[in-house]
């Protein structure tokens, strides 16, 4: 696929807002931008409303957000489509509640179609990442994801990396911050040369974006050290 992802195109996905002012997030603008660049076939972000005890405000807001971010995604010449909505509520007390909707997005049908079979009829638990949880096919998820092969054959075989295996080489590379799969113990120079064609993609053409990712992992990583 021809990369679609420049400055002009990285820089509109970098400043764009839904009117959510969490939604999307740096790391959702990433994970479109190495669509764009060809790297990865689909994703899927998690569109939340802030707590409220009025379902109709909040179906207003949902679908201003959903309408905004699905028209931006489509000018970028990418699938969008809303899918698995439900309510969340705060404990056992039946309001505030608010609403969650996914947007499945994807370079091209055959992509969507995929997409849509790993996560249009899963129900979501508040308990997951970001409000949901990862499908049960890690195969299809992988791929989808652009992870290379090789980390994908290796996931839940015992052939992955643990954390505290990682090489000092992956750990102090830039292209660490762009890691988003588990490198494999047979593989993982060939997979971090994979995050480094991300890495550079995303700093040339999002770089605000990148710079918020590396802050993310910054503190992430001085926090397992204190």
């Amino acid at each position: 696929m021809q990369s679609k992802l420049n400055i002009q195109t990285g820089r509109l996905l970098d400043n764009f807002t839904a009117g959510n002012p969490k939604f999307p997030s740096h790391w959702d603008k990433f994970e479109v931008g190495l669509i764009l660049a060809g790297f990865k076939p689909a994703t899927v972000w998690f569109q939340t409303s802030p707590y409220g005890d009025n379902i109709a405000k909040l179906e207003q807001i949902d679908k201003q957000v959903t309408a905004t971010t699905v028209a931006f995604l489509e000018s970028l010449g990418l699938l969008a489509e809303v899918t698995a909505e439900d309510i969340v509520r705060q404990g056992s007390d039946p309001k505030p509640f608010r609403r969650r909707l996914v947007i499945l997005i994807a370079r091209d049908a055959e992509s969507m179609e995929l997409n849509r079979a790993l996560w249009g009829d899963r129900s979501f638990n508040e308990d997951g990442p970001e409000f949901g949880e990862y499908p049960e096919n890690d195969d299809l998820y992988g791929k989808l994801s652009g992870y290379p092969q090789t980390a994908i054959d290796a996931y839940g075989t015992g052939t992955s990396l643990k954390a505290s295996q990682t090489p000092l080489e992956i750990l102090q590379s830039p292209a660490y911050v762009a890691m988003r799969f588990v490198p494999s113990r047979d593989h993982w120079r060939e997979e971090l040369a994979v995050a480094e064609q991300w890495t550079e993609a995303i700093a040339t053409n999002m770089p605000d974006v990148f710079k918020l990712m590396s802050k993310d992992i910054q503190a992430i990583t001085e926090h397992r050290h204190d």
